[in-house]
């Protein structure tokens, strides 16, 4: 009984719940869900407006809307051009005075660095006229000057330095004070120069002394060798005549006598070896010494030639740092006495108020 009031049941219960499941889909696709169920294809062209009217009104909006923006940005630029042309209306009164006190400090300092370039000139002058005698005293006087040199070159450099913030900015009058500078450098290197040749001076005159020391030595030796030689010579003739004596006698025929006869010989024989060896080793020992004191005579020759090479180098470097020193003395003076004796050409001016 109940299996068959399952199966008289199952038709009806499969058309209710067709209906059920229709109803819920009919619910769905006419109920605002569907907008967030199922997407909607996004369109990717724009909507056209298509009257006329309402596209120039929105434009007319548009314009409007911008040229008040672009209103307010300028009347914010005008305001800062406003403050700032206060400021530097500002900073011109403030730094004025400063302006005045800096130009004086700078004044100063360019009177000092031109008393000290003038005074450090003088000295150096009158050192390159002293003439020193010996090569310590060339060489004390080449540093002395070297320092002197390095001093003035600072110097010059602030005095161009005071030249352009006191604003004495003339052409002529800055490539004079560059001329005076170029004669000082020359005057440096002309002074390196003059180092290198004192310091090759030296090592040839120690060179030179060595020299010397080693020729004297090979002289002497040439001296004892000759001593030697002659008496070598009278010992090696001693024992030939010796040694020809002994063979010139008749062989002895007893034994004993003959093997005496025979050492007698041998040993002359040996003798005349030993001393002949003796006299060879003296003339191969005169022979290399004489090569070597010749040597030494020729290098000793050519550093005197050098030296007086050097001398000659030396004086005229010496002579051309003099002429450059004067020539920088005269052109560096000119420069002092324009810049003292003149207004600057051009002064720094403030800064004009409205300039941005």
């Amino acid at each position: 009984m109940a299996s068959r009031s399952k199966k008289g049941q199952s038709p009806r219960f499969l058309i209710g719940s067709a209906v059920i499941h229709l109803a819920i889909l009919g619910v769905i696709l006419l109920s605002p869900a569907r907008e967030y169920i199922f997407e909607r294809e996004q369109s990717l062209k724009p909507e056209i407006i298509a009257r006329d009217d309402r596209l120039e009104e929105l434009m007319e909006e548009v314009r409007d809307q911008t040229v008040e923006r672009l209103q307010e940005r300028v009347e914010i630029l005008a305001e800062g051009q406003d403050r700032m042309a206060g400021n530097f209306e500002t900073i011109n009164a403030h730094l004025q005075p400063f302006q005045e006190m800096q130009t004086a400090t700078a004044r100063d300092r360019f009177e000092q660095y031109a008393e000290t370039t003038t005074s450090l000139q003088k000295q150096l002058l009158e050192l390159l006229e002293s003439s020193p005698r010996t090569l310590a005293e060339w060489n004390a006087a080449e540093a002395e000057a070297r320092q002197l040199t390095a001093r003035l070159l600072s110097t010059q450099e602030e005095i161009r330095r005071g030249m352009m913030i006191l604003g004495y900015l003339d052409a002529e009058l800055l490539e004079q004070q560059a001329g005076t500078e170029r004669e000082q450098f020359t005057v440096g290197q002309s002074l390196r120069e003059l180092a290198e040749a004192l310091s090759e001076e030296e090592r040839r005159s120690a060179q030179l002394q060595r020299d010397q020391a080693t020729l004297a030595t090979a002289v002497a030796r040439i001296a004892e060798l000759n001593a030697e030689l002659p008496p070598a010579e009278q010992a090696l003739a001693q024992a030939k005549a010796d040694e020809k004596k002994l063979l010139a006698e008749p062989d002895e025929t007893d034994t004993r006598k003959r093997r005496e006869q025979n050492g007698q010989r041998n040993r002359a024989k040996r003798q005349v070896v030993v001393t002949e060896k003796k006299v060879n080793a003296l003339t191969g020992d005169i022979t290399r010494t004489t090569a070597g004191r010749d040597s030494r005579i020729e290098a000793i020759a050519t550093v005197k030639q050098r030296l007086e090479e050097l001398e000659l180098r030396q004086a005229e470097l010496l002579k051309q740092s003099r002429e450059r020193q004067l020539a920088a003395t005269e052109l560096q003076r000119s420069v002092i006495d324009q810049i003292q004796s003149t207004a600057p050409s051009t002064t720094a001016e403030p800064m004009q108020t409205g300039e941005l």
